[in-house]
């Protein structure tokens, strides 16, 4: 009796392992619909990264200019297909929400939406695997795989898309970020130490991604591939940039068939054997902050590599530009690579989303975000 107990037991337990193995974790996408002229879209940037900063590894924030000099072709024709009216307005997984009229909406519904998102169950996953960069061409290479676990609706039509997208632009020059909020920096206009994040730069299979890797009928468990290849501009920070793949229905907004089903992220860093040290020119570059996110009273270490030698300082700001510390000021160091650390408990720096600026005595500045659970 006790044996065929025992059977039972581990069937079911198998059983519960498979089930489980093929529940993928739900990530979700918020499209951000925005400006650099727009007075109140500083406000839903300070609630993307708020989203950011609470769910790092299943949320991934997209900020898709309008008619400014950041905007995109592949941008602006998704704002024009969910017929975006109004600035800031978010899509969250291209979803029509029974709640709501259009799929865009106001920042106020964003952080619910996300949440309600986030409780689904997934019909597929999303990997990047074997990327690399080839420093003859100056390529980049990754592949995109989606997995289907449960069937999708065969009457919409399947794509899979890459979005490459760029933190720390700095809001300077062309690119001011104007306010109208008090809230943040006290209703200055534009906005000072603002860095536009997770800007869309490039749609790599287009407006609507690549429409012939997976069929109406996706087999389960079978794994759909794409593999991209990818320039960058001369403009664009590559230590800066990262990926966003995703799978999604490519059907019209009327009838709700754009829903993203799923969504996974890639740093670029991840690209190079050695690091992205090379491929930064100013006199400090920021190679790696560990570990990210970090707990106020765990060691944050930030590496770091000079290209000459040069007195520094490292600041810390918060997601509105405020300088909140300097845990470094005007120190020396030589040609080479060096970790500076420090507690943020000791800088009574709290939960929340930042950024790491370390200045040379050149007056340039290297920046990368860092997240305190």
């Amino acid at each position: 009796m006790k044996r065929n107990l025992l059977l039972f037991a581990t069937l079911v337990l198998s059983i519960s392992l498979k089930a489980s193995a093929q529940t993928p974790v739900k990530k979700v996408i918020l499209e951000d619909f925005t400006g650099t002229w727009c007075g109140w879209c500083p406000e839903g940037t300070v609630l993307l990264e708020g989203l950011e900063s609470s769910k790092p590894t299943t949320f991934f924030a997209v900020a898709s200019h309008n008619g400014d000099g950041l905007q995109v072709p592949e941008g602006a024709a998704i704002d024009a297909a969910l017929s975006v009216s109004s600035y800031p307005n978010g899509a969250v997984d291209r979803f029509k929400f029974p709640a709501n009229s259009t799929i865009p909406m106001g920042r106020g519904s964003w952080n619910n939406m996300v949440t309600t998102r986030l409780a689904s169950t997934p019909i597929a996953s999303v990997s990047f695997s074997n990327q690399f960069f080839d420093p003859n061409t100056d390529s980049f290479f990754v592949d995109l795989n989606v997995v289907f676990v449960s069937n999708p609706n065969t009457a919409v039509p399947l794509t899979m898309n890459v979005y490459l997208l760029e933190d720390s632009i700095p809001a300077t020059g062309n690119n001011i970020q104007h306010n109208y909020s008090t809230s943040i920096q006290a209703g200055s206009d534009p906005l000072n130490n603002w860095y536009h994040n997770n800007t869309l730069r490039k749609g790599l299979g287009g407006n609507w991604g690549f429409t012939t890797i997976i069929p109406s009928s996706p087999t389960l468990n079978t794994t759909y591939s794409k593999k991209v290849g990818f320039l960058l501009k001369s403009s664009w920070v590559a230590k800066n940039i990262h990926l966003v793949g995703f799978v999604a229905y490519n059907g019209t907004a009327a009838n709700n068939e754009l829903e993203i089903l799923n969504s996974e992220r890639i740093d670029l860093n991840l690209f190079y054997p050695l690091g992205v040290s090379k491929i930064e020119n100013k006199t400090a570059n920021i190679l790696s902050i560990f570990p990210n996110p970090v707990l106020s009273n765990q060691l944050l270490n930030i590496t770091y590599s000079l290209n000459e030698n040069s007195n520094i300082s490292l600041g810390i700001y918060n997601a509105q530009g405020q300088l909140i510390c300097q845990p470094y000021n005007n120190i020396y160091d030589i040609k080479g690579t060096h970790t500076l650390s420090f507690y943020p408990s000791k800088f009574a720096l709290s939960k929340g989303f930042y950024f790491i600026n370390i200045s040379d005595n050149k007056g340039l500045i290297t920046t990368q975000k860092f997240i305190i659970d």
